[in-house]
């Protein structure tokens, strides 16, 4: 888990330049402040999502503080334009596979049949894989699809090729929050 939260938090700082000075404590550790930018979330009982949309606009409205915009560097762009290149659209499915909370989980073999009608249509698809799946029981590589596996452990490289696509499928909100806030 320790190895996930960095790995997850050293990509944030490639894609928001405004990331500096991060602290990871543990549980325990730290006693939260009195001004949560995010009242709804509960810091001890992990409650409510601070992450949404609508969240960080009454933040904003009561702070002034803007949302933090990602963006992938150019060298995730570039490494994109080589594998996908130019040729056609392009449509990602970001597909939820985790070991934990398994209630939020995909079905696969629905996402397949719809997977099938996007390619029909001529489209190029690639799905992007849940870290704890390509860690795991690696069950997102059991249908017929294209895996890009290394936006898995990129945020770079999936803003990179969410950029590059013509439209992007997302299956659980926290997958989301790298295209809302991009």
């Amino acid at each position: 888990r320790e190895w996930r939260l960095r790995n997850l938090i050293l990509e944030v700082c490639k894609v928001a330049v405004a990331c500096r000075d991060l602290l990871v404590v543990r549980h325990g550790d730290w006693v939260p402040q009195d001004h949560n930018l995010f009242p709804e979330y509960d810091i001890e009982k992990r409650v409510g999502l601070p992450y949404l949309p609508i969240q960080s606009r009454q933040v904003f409205s009561a702070t002034r503080v803007r949302p933090v915009v990602f963006a992938p560097s150019d060298g995730a762009r570039k490494a994109i334009a080589k594998v996908f290149g130019d040729g056609g659209p392009l449509v990602t499915l970001t597909l939820r596979r985790a070991a934990f909370d398994t209630a939020r989980n995909t079905d696969l073999s629905l996402w397949g049949a719809a997977a099938d009608q996007v390619r029909a249509r001529g489209y190029k698809l690639v799905v992007l894989p849940d870290q704890d799946d390509c860690l795991g029981d690696r069950e997102i590589f059991s249908q017929d699809w294209r895996v890009f596996e290394p936006a898995a452990f990129s945020l770079d490289l999936r803003l990179a090729v969410m950029e590059r696509a013509t439209l992007n499928f997302v299956s659980a909100g926290g997958m989301g929050v790298p295209a809302w806030y991009s």
